[in-house]
This record gives structure tokens, sequence and C-alpha cells, in this order.
């Protein structure tokens, strides 16, 4: 009974994490501010769980300047505050425990990083910022236990595909040349856009050779890619 009670809890959560990403997608091409803050009310949704927020944190985070949720700040920061914060919220609670040696390569890292943006030309502090972000992220994710690793693979290729399936949409309803001059002006780099499109396709590649096993999940991944 508890298993059936587990998967039934596990599925609803993979559903609502990828309605994450889709919320995402309509945030950014829409521009609309009141989806940007359902998207972030349905991210504190798994406060308790923050496991669910890293499909839609990775997507978030292939560019900052089109996952933008205002000037100078990307949607993948404000998600990633969060997630870092029921981390901590799991730390105070004890449900959750960091490896003092992750802990302490992580000061290690931040420290060479901190000189190295003292030291730069432009001195910007922007690159490092992220950076600590990133890999406070990654500590606080570091110490979760039970994930079910192969199921938060599986949402991440779909919401990949899904997302193949967004950026075609909006590429198909405007002009490649007005299109991408409206990337520039925005901050987006057309190379970077690119590259982004490319990251989406590698991650849908991945569940077709590695994360999905089933022959009907491959050729739908197959059929997605093509078309």
């Amino acid at each position: 009974m508890k298993n059936n009670i587990l998967n039934t809890s596990e599925t609803i959560s993979a559903i609502l994490s990828i309605v994450l990403v889709v919320l995402l997608f309509v945030a950014v091409q829409t521009n609309q501010l009141f989806v940007l803050l359902i998207l972030l009310l349905a991210c504190l949704y798994f406060i308790n769980k923050p496991v669910w927020l890293i499909p839609v944190y990775i997507i978030s985070s292939l560019s900052t300047t089109y996952f933008i949720a205002s000037d100078g700040l990307g949607i993948s920061r404000l998600i990633g505050f969060i997630i870092i914060f029921a981390g901590l919220i799991k730390l105070v609670k004890g449900k959750t425990q960091i490896n003092s040696n992750h802990f302490l390569f992580l000061i290690v890292i931040l420290v060479y990083c901190l000189f190295s943006s003292l030291l730069s030309i432009t001195g910007s502090f922007k690159a490092f910022i992220s950076l600590m972000q990133n890999l406070f992220v990654l500590l606080i994710i570091s110490s979760f236990t039970r994930v079910n690793i192969k199921l938060l693979s599986k949402i991440l290729v779909i919401s990949s595909l899904l997302g193949i399936f967004a950026l075609r949409i909006e590429l198909n309803e405007v002009l490649a040349d007005s299109y991408l001059s409206r990337l520039t002006s925005e901050g987006q780099n057309e190379n970077r856009f690119a590259m982004m499109l490319a990251q989406l396709v590698s991650i849908v590649i991945f569940g077709f050779l590695v994360a999905f096993k089933s022959k009907t999940w491959r050729f739908i991944l197959l059929i997605g890619l093509i078309l």
C-alpha cells in the first residue's frame, strides 16, 4: 500500500515538474509578469521536495538572457534561491546533511573565483555571483537522499523536448531575420540561442540512447526531434 502511495506521489510530482517547464516557456514567450509569478509560486509548492525543481532549474540556466525575469536578473537565479532556501530548511530540520569535505572544496573554489574576479580586467562580480549560486545549488542537491535519478532524467528529457517544440513555435511565428534581430536587441546573442537549442537537443538524444529503454518512448523522442 505504501509503495502505491509513493508511486502515485512521484507521478504527481513528475507531472507538476514538467508543468513548471511549460510555465517557464510561457512566461518568457508571452513576457507576462503574472505567468512568471505563477511559475515562482508553483516552485514554492516543492519547498519540501526541492529535488523536483532540478529540471526547470537546469533548463532555465541554459540562457540567462533568454530566460530573463527582468533586466540583469535571470529566472534561473530566482529558482536557484528557492532551491537553496528549501535546502537550508531541510538542514535546519535535520532531514539532510551536507558532506563536510564537499563544503570545504566549495569554499576553496569560491575563494579562488573571488580573487579571479578581483584581479580581472573588468572587475565584475556578476560571473562570480552566478557561479557561487550554482555551486551552492549543487551542494544542496548533493545532500538530497532517496532521489529517483532515472525518473528525474526522464523528466528532464521530456521537458527538453517540450522546450524544443516551444522554440520552434516561436521561430515559426516570426520571420527568422526579425526574430534574430529581436533576440539581439534584448541582449540574446543568436549564437548563444543556437547553443541553447543544441543543448536541449543533446539532452533529448541522451534520453533516446540512455534514459528511455521503451521502444515507444524512443519512437516519440525520434519523431519529436525530426519534427
